[in-house]
């Protein structure tokens, strides 16, 4: 692109006055040594000459901060560009359907477990309701008479199935003593209980209600999961139309860009080092090419070839340097790995 007007009229301008002050100081040196009496009198031209060549220092910033408004107002549009794209909406679709899928196999784990607690509380329920039935008013348990019977029913303590340490050792005038009779009279009991594992009425409706909830839940992620690919699908096949669209906002903003880097090139001024080229997209003049760079990498940062997330670093068992690799830092959500 060739440079503008302002950028050739500027260099002009800087190079005459480069001259003029390198014209000023030189004669300000050689007349202070031929006339080395007169030396005041030079300063002032000396001076003069310093200014006008910092002043040509100072004008270039002006340039090298268009340069980096230009570049970084490019970016920003070239980020909005990619949010927009069917691919970023086809990554963040991915990585909620791959979330789905997680709580999918948890809540398959999470209702086996409730299915173990289920067995589990069934035996306890099974036990508590045949120590209902043994009352202490009935038994015959040495230290325990009718006023005492009469003080562990008005604390709601009747049957042995109520017979607990916590339960006993509360009430006032129950020690370790009395407490230990009751809890081998209970575990007497016990001993004789024969558990019956086939399911009762409430056992059944138990379980079927925990069936229940777990196939509604599973119904409406699997039926998630398999729309959610098809909205992959649907999104990623409407690439081509976006890619091929025009963008008139990125394009105007590449083209300031292009502008100010030939201004840049024209002045003879170095590029200030904002952006990691190696990993940005490359904007090329068709609008929807755009050249990422191989490695996947943007300065000491690696980028995931499955789902665009940054890496972490690891290393193998021996923890060198060559044995390192990387993984996807959504892991185990993303599965994508580099080598090291």
């Amino acid at each position: 692109m060739a440079s503008s007007h302002e950028a050739i009229s500027e260099r002009k301008i800087t190079s005459n006055k480069g001259l003029i002050g390198a014209g000023l100081i030189a004669a300000s040196v050689v007349g202070a040594l031929i006339f080395s009496s007169l030396f005041l009198l030079f300063i002032i031209p000396f001076v003069l000459g310093l200014t006008l060549i910092f002043s040509c220092h100072g004008s270039s910033k002006g340039w090298l901060d268009k340069y980096s408004t230009a570049e970084r107002e490019f970016f920003e549009g070239l980020e909005r560009w990619r949010h927009r794209s069917p691919v970023k909406r086809a990554h963040d679709l991915k990585y909620s359907l791959l979330i789905l899928a997680a709580d999918y196999k948890q809540l398959c784990e999470k209702h086996r477990d409730k299915i173990a607690k289920h067995e589990e509380n069934r035996r306890n329920r099974k036990l508590s309701e045949y120590l209902d039935n043994f009352l202490i008013s009935n038994a015959s348990i040495s230290g325990i008479g009718y006023a005492k019977t009469a003080t562990l029913a008005s604390y709601g303590v009747e049957t042995a199935s109520d017979v607990t340490r916590s339960s006993i050792m509360r009430i006032p005038g129950f020690g370790s003593a009395t407490t230990s009779k009751l809890l081998s009279w209970r575990s007497s009991i016990e001993k004789r209980f024969v558990y019956n594992a086939a399911p009762d009425r409430t056992d059944v409706l138990d379980r079927q209600r925990l069936d229940s909830e777990f196939h509604m839940k599973a119904r409406a992620m699997i039926v998630r999961l398999n729309t959610g690919a098809g909205e992959i699908r649907q999104t990623l096949n409407s690439l081509p139309s976006f890619l091929s669209a025009i963008d008139s906002d990125l394009i105007a903003l590449a083209t300031r860009l292009n502008q100010a880097e030939s201004d840049l090139l024209h002045l003879k001024l170095n590029k200030p080092m904002r952006f990691q080229q190696s990993g940005a997209p490359a904007f090329t003049k068709s609008m929807g090419s755009f050249v990422g760079s191989s490695s996947g990498t943007t300065g000491s940062e690696k980028w995931c070839p499955a789902c665009g997330s940054t890496m972490v670093r690891k290393a193998t068992h021996g923890g060198r340097g060559s044995g390192c690799y990387w993984i996807c830092s959504r892991n185990p959500v993303c599965t994508g790995a580099r080598s090291g």
